[in-house]
C-alpha cells in the first residue's frame, strides 16, 4: 500500500474497503475470519492485479481514489475518484458486486 486515503467497513459483509491513493486502487479485505497484521487483500479494484498502479480513466480504472462508501442493500461500492495522480478528472465510480467480484 502506498497512501491509504480512506477506509470503509461493511458490517453486512465483514469487508473492509481501503482507498490506496498512491496506487490508484481500492483494496478489499475479507474480515470474516478476523483482522491480522500483514493480512493480504482479497481483491483489488481499479488495477489488473496487485502489482500494477497505472492511472485509469476508463471503466474500472482509477486515478486517485479518495473516499469509499458501500451500499449493503444493493451490494454496490461507490468510489470518489479525484483524478489527482495523473489528472484524469474527477468522477464517482460504481462497482456492482451483486453478481460477485471478478
Amino acid at each position: 500500500m502506498s497512501e491509504a486515503a480512506s477506509v470503509f467497513f461493511s458490517r453486512a459483509t465483514n469487508t473492509l474497503f481501503v482507498s490506496d491513493l498512491g496506487n490508484n486502487r481500492v483494496l478489499t479485505l475479507d474480515l470474516r475470519s478476523g483482522l491480522r497484521n500483514g493480512m493480504e487483500a482479497a481483491f483489488v479494484l481499479g488495477q489488473g492485479g496487485f502489482v500494477t498502479n497505472a492511472c485509469g480513466n476508463g471503466p474500472g480504472g482509477i486515478d486517485g481514489p479518495h473516499q469509499t462508501f458501500y451500499d449493503a442493500r444493493a451490494d454496490r461500492l461507490f468510489v470518489a475518484d479525484a483524478g489527482t495522480i495523473c489528472g484524469m478528472g474527477s468522477r464517482v465510480l460504481l462497482f456492482d458486486f451483486s453478481r460477485g467480484v471478478e
